[in-house]
């Protein structure tokens, strides 16, 4: 797994929230965030930006995974 990816998927258990559910709030589909969080997908930094924003993550907290 990405350290990004492992952010990710911490965040959403931790929120209760399933894939399909944050994907829906990130404009992605669940596959994409599933592969994402499994370290298989690379992900562009503006994309990473989105999910951590729709999740409700802090630029200080994002800066220490990019």
């Amino acid at each position: 797994m990405s350290r990004l990816g492992d952010l990710i998927r911490l965040e959403r258990t931790r929120q209760g929230l399933t894939h399909k559910q944050v994907a829906r709030k990130c404009g992605v589909s669940d596959k994409y965030l599933m592969e994402v969080e499994a370290g298989t997908r690379i992900i562009a930094d503006d994309q990473a930006r989105r999910i951590l924003k729709a999740m409700g993550m802090t630029q200080q907290t994002e800066s220490d995974f990019t």
